[in-house]
């Protein structure tokens, strides 16, 4: 078998491991973003100010451990699901709902939570639905405790609205071995530097588009 390691060869082989390092590193940096947090929402994270907060009550913590789970349609006469009240305008922009789920492994594993959310004006009674999910991939022991952090994307009031009194819905739609022991809503108002791992998934796709891009590019200047 006849072999060629020319320059030219070993130059192209060279900046394709370059890029190639470059998606895997990306790769590394989106998957260390899931998982456990170490600690409660701060300042500065979802928002300059914490604006109102409350934890659910241990009726609707029962319900969310049993197998009567109430479907998370939301309506403004709707009690069965958790919700916040709290004011806000548009010079408070932006403003941002996080669910802090506390609690524990049913068994060995991996934990997976998802809420439906929504902020739903008082008097419209309208609101858009977003999914707040969180997928730890850490293999847990029985029973061992876990805190998890579900932010909302920054949301914004318009300048023009009618009113300044809102709901921050959050309806339960998947729990897969993770027992509630508390949940806190809270809603943050100000820029915060911490964003939903959905939002880093979405950026990582972007980045890897863009690589792979630049990949084929210098591919075909070398061939």
């Amino acid at each position: 078998m006849l072999r060629i390691n020319s320059p030219r060869i070993k130059q192209k082989q060279s900046r394709n491991s370059v890029v190639l390092c470059l998606i895997v590193s990306m790769m590394a940096l989106t998957l260390t973003s899931c998982g456990q947090a170490d600690h409660p929402p701060r300042k500065g994270e979802y928002g300059e100010k914490l604006l109102t907060s409350m934890h659910v009550e241990q009726e609707m913590l029962d319900m969310f451990n049993s197998d009567e789970l109430p479907k998370p349609f939301f309506k403004q006469e709707n009690k069965q699901q958790p919700h916040l009240a709290f004011e806000a305008d548009s010079t408070g922009n932006p403003y941002r709902f996080v669910i802090v789920a506390r609690g524990k492994t049913e068994r060995a594993g991996e934990v997976e939570v998802q809420f439906i959310s929504g902020i739903m004006s008082e008097i419209k009674g309208e609101y858009s639905p977003e999914l707040l999910m969180e997928e730890d991939s850490h293999e847990y022991n029985p029973r061992e405790k876990v805190l998890l952090i579900l932010p909302s994307n920054p949301f914004s009031i318009d300048v023009n609205a009618e009113d300044n009194a809102y709901v921050a819905l959050a309806g339960l739609s998947k729990q897969e071995n993770f027992v509630f022991e508390d949940v806190e809503l809270q809603v943050w108002q100000g820029k915060g530097d911490t964003y939903p791992t959905i939002a880093y998934l979405g950026f990582f796709c972007i980045l890897a588009s863009v690589l792979l891009v630049v990949y084929r590019f210098v591919s075909g200047l070398e061939t």
